[in-house]
């Protein structure tokens, strides 16, 4: 049983729950120590764009998604902040850019029953989406809009970072600039694209790599390989993409 969950289980809410409703309630007390008391913004947290094709009366959960993304980037940068002391901007930035992953939110979301609950009608081609994790973050927002701060903080850190992240892990995994990158673009919507080509030299190889981001030439890489090349601009892209409040 979370250790929260009668610090946030006052319920304001005066008509009964439905069936739906209870299970949805039951849910998220079971999982993320949650008693709701606007059943409605956990509803509309469950609920992908494409279901407003099968009923037009139902609220999407971009909105909550862009809150709750907001928060979870707050918060787990403040963790880190707090648990690593020694770690400079750059190592924090990385250990974030990881746990707040496309990848890894996915995978908190199936693993906390999220994709069973999630609506959605007729995806097709678009299943491979990342809709899991982005109804985990659209699920912060709205913990954070019906119980504030303190409440979506406690889930972040004691259910998402202490039970589903291996920090130390990921803290070995965030070297590579480029899956950094994509996973950072991915997120915030940001098409990207690497230009390489080979540049001749009388004695050595050479491969220049040119990175677009947002149909923008972002930064410039170059190296004795392809890979070599496109690390290097990758790693200038984040930089760059830093300075500007991307990250």
């Amino acid at each position: 049983m979370p250790l929260f969950r009668f610090i946030f289980g006052k319920r304001k809410r005066s008509a009964p729950l439905n069936d739906e409703e209870r299970r949805l309630s039951q849910h998220l007390t079971d999982v993320f120590g949650i008693v709701p008391n606007n059943i409605g913004l956990y509803q509309q947290a469950l609920v992908h764009r494409s279901a407003l094709a099968a009923n037009s009366h139902l609220q999407h959960n971009e909105r909550l998604e862009f809150l709750g993304d907001s928060v979870i980037d707050l918060v787990v940068a403040h963790h880190l902040y707090i648990c690593f002391p020694n770690r400079d901007e750059g190592q924090l930035t990385k250990l974030r850019s990881s746990i707040v992953s496309r990848t890894s939110l996915n995978t908190m979301a199936v693993s906390l029953g999220i994709d069973g609950l999630l609506r959605t009608y007729n995806l097709g081609s678009q299943s491979h989406l990342n809709i899991y994790g982005n109804a985990l973050e659209a699920m912060v927002g709205a913990i954070y809009l019906d119980h504030g701060f303190e409440a979506a903080r406690k889930v972040i850190v004691e259910v998402l970072l202490e039970r589903h992240i291996d920090i130390e892990n990921i803290e070995t995994q965030a070297t590579d600039s480029k899956s950094m990158l994509i996973e950072l673009c991915q997120k915030k919507r940001l098409p990207f694209e690497f230009v390489t080509t080979p540049k001749t030299q009388q004695r050595n190889s050479l491969f220049v790599s040119v990175l677009h981001i947002n149909h923008r030439m972002v930064a410039e890489g170059s190296g004795a390989s392809k890979k070599e090349a496109e690390q290097q601009a990758a790693q200038r892209g984040l930089e760059r993409l830093r300075q500007r409040c991307y990250v």
